[in-house]
């Protein structure tokens, strides 16, 4: 009896394990490199920047195959992308290359992104084989580049720049080390800094919408967070540049693809400057004395005025530390959290603070000493200049969160159909964040000139 029941016992499990070998033939699952007679034989990524990435490969398989899809994304990213290689046959030999595009559109990819890429290859009989991933830094090919790293932070540069490059990279640690806190992410998913020695070759680098764009704007930085990259212009200014990107990656990474307000972004990003510019402190000063204090209500995208902008970067500024001073680094924590759930400024400000935006900026101008709110009718006067003959730059909001680069200032209509046009697609990054600055100083010149001219 008992060998009876072990019999039929074991018949079971011998019939079901049938069927489990059944199940796993006949259905269609990826297969790991080599587990079939599917091999690569060679295989080449080459930058061509900036034009694109090129892929190249050979495979050998037995069995004819009807597609082969490179997939890439980079590695701060979630989402990748795939396109199908063209493919050339030989016996059991199979050619594979694609050339993808980084110079149109949305498909932008800064220089610097590190990208985990791996193949695809169906056979005509339906299977999938997936080989390993593995990874390639996107350079700038008009350039032999060296790199420096340090933790997370690597710092690419090319030519006799190393100490200065060590030096950034040592900024950069310091202010991870000083924002996380304050926004309340990890630090140690790997950030590239792509560092270029003048301003012509940043231009021929940086995201920028139009020539006359790259004409009138000297870019010194920009950030784009789901990369994981900053690129930055050497000066005297770049400590002060690349901590305050960085600080718009740690925000974007907070946020995801949520637009954050620009006096939330740019005032936690000049928080996290190392580098801090007086400049912002007498525009803010300017500001009070002239009662053309920007309600933050209406900070959600820039001003068009110039002077105006640089009221913002102090404004915003002292905002946030206002708020870090006031209500400690966790509120500002649970603010991000709030604003990457969908919830709007106003509501997240209210449910944290327990204050609405207005209270809290009535508060804000209290403490500067300001007067208090009154709706300004700027449109029908003539703004005054204040009178300062120093060169001031301005940190313009950094490329959106998905790398759009809106340093030319864009108009409100303008803003709002930029936003309407972005899309989630990985090949975006940038959060809103790029550190532009304006030639404000050429425009300041030229109006004291024409006016002594008038004089004389």
């Amino acid at each position: 009896m008992e060998l009876r029941l072990f019999i039929i016992s074991s018949s079971k499990y011998i019939f079901l394990l049938f069927l489990l070998i059944l199940f796993l033939n006949t259905t269609n699952v990826f297969a790991e490199e080599n587990s079939s007679d599917v091999t690569v034989s060679s295989e080449e990524v080459i930058s061509e920047f900036p034009l694109g990435i090129r892929f190249k490969a050979v495979f050998h398989s037995e069995e004819k195959l009807s597609d082969i899809r490179v997939f890439f994304k980079s590695i701060s990213s979630s989402a990748s992308q795939y396109a199908y290689m063209e493919l050339f046959s030989s016996g059991y030999s199979y050619t594979g290359d694609l050339f993808y595009r980084t110079d149109t559109g949305n498909r932008y990819i800064p220089p610097g992104t590190i990208l985990n890429y791996w193949f695809v290859i169906t056979t005509e009989s339906g299977e999938e084989i997936k080989t390993k991933p593995k990874s390639f830094t996107y350079e700038d090919s008009r350039y032999s580049w060296d790199k420096i790293t340090k933790g997370p932070i690597t710092v690419m540069f090319h030519g006799p720049m190393k100490s200065r490059a060590e030096r950034l990279a040592d900024a950069a640690i310091e202010s991870l080390e000083f924002m996380a806190p304050v926004i309340g992410v990890e630090t140690k998913t790997p950030i590239v800094v792509t560092l270029y020695n003048n301003n012509s070759e940043m231009i021929g680098a940086i995201r920028s919408k139009s020539m006359t764009t790259s004409r009138e704007l000297i870019t010194e930085g920009q950030a784009f967070h789901s990369q994981g990259v900053v690129l930055v212009l050497a000066g005297r200014r770049d400590i002060g540049t690349v901590t305050h990107e960085i600080t718009h990656i740690l925000v974007g990474r907070a946020t995801g693809s949520v637009q954050v307000p620009l006096w939330l972004n740019e005032g936690l990003a000049e928080y996290g400057n190392m580098d801090k510019s007086i400049s912002y402190i007498r525009f803010l000063e300017w500001a009070m004395d002239t009662n053309r204090l920007l309600p933050f209500s209406h900070l959600k995208n820039f001003p068009g005025d110039p002077n105006l902008i640089l009221v913002a970067y102090g404004q915003s500024r002292s905002m946030v530390k206002f708020l870090l001073d006031n209500y400690g680094e966790n509120k500002m924590v649970d603010l991000l959290s709030e604003l990457k759930s969908g919830s709007i400024i106003e509501k997240s400000v209210k449910d944290i603070y327990g204050k609405d935006l207005i209270d809290i900026e009535s508060d804000w101008r209290e403490s500067i000493g300001a007067p208090p709110y009154i709706p300004p009718d700027i449109n029908d006067k003539e703004i005054e200049k204040p009178e300062n003959k120093q060169e001031f730059k301005i940190l313009t909001l950094s490329s959106d969160d998905d790398g759009i680069d809106i340093s030319n200032v864009p108009s409100s209509k303008e803003s709002d159909e930029n936003d309407k046009s972005i899309s989630t697609n990985s090949c975006y990054s940038a959060g809103k964040s790029d550190l532009s600055f304006i030639g404000i100083f050429s425009l300041i010149i030229c109006l004291l000139y024409l006016s002594r001219n008038k004089i004389r």
